[in-house]
């Protein structure tokens, strides 16, 4: 194959949906995942995942409403549905279908919690609230998502 042809090649992405959830004091959900590998390994993440195939048909904020309630149960959350940040992230660990290198990108929506109580899934071992700063979102938040935090706080 020529090098202006390689130019060409279009690249696929998985698309996740990311929750920048915010309490009554304007503190941030960051969520300890349960990984045993790779870089959500003994790092925190966000309310969120990717999209399954079939829910190509959907909307982003159905996709991410199902996402949430799987991760945190169902308390009352208002959720901007305008993205706030985004950020695209290469696993080198991992392979997707195709038998190449997982690539994603990460789309970042804000909400905040009316009420109810965060009940964690089993993906999930614990979690916190915190003020984001650029220090804990660089020692303490998976890699994948700094960029799309970074950006946000800026």
């Amino acid at each position: 194959m020529e090098e202006k042809d390689v130019e060409k090649d279009k690249d696929y992405f998985q698309v996740s949906l990311k929750l920048i959830l915010k309490n009554q004091d304007n503190d941030t959900l960051l969520l300890k995942g349960t990984a045993s590998d790779g870089p959500f390994k003994d790092t925190y993440d966000l309310p969120g995942g990717r999209i399954d195939n079939h829910e190509v048909d959907k909307g982003l904020m159905d996709i991410l409403k199902r996402e949430i309630a799987e991760e945190i149960g169902q308390p009352e959350i208002k959720i901007n549905s305008k993205p706030v940040a985004a950020c695209k992230f290469l696993y080198d660990h991992r392979v997707d279908h195709r038998d190449m290198p997982l690539r994603i990108i990460y789309l970042f929506f804000e909400g905040t919690l009316q009420h109810g109580e965060i009940e964690l899934s089993d993906e999930h071992s614990e979690l916190k609230w915190v003020k984001l700063t650029p220090d804990i979102i660089n020692t303490e938040v998976a890699a994948p998502l700094r960029e799309g935090l970074i950006q946000y706080i800026s």
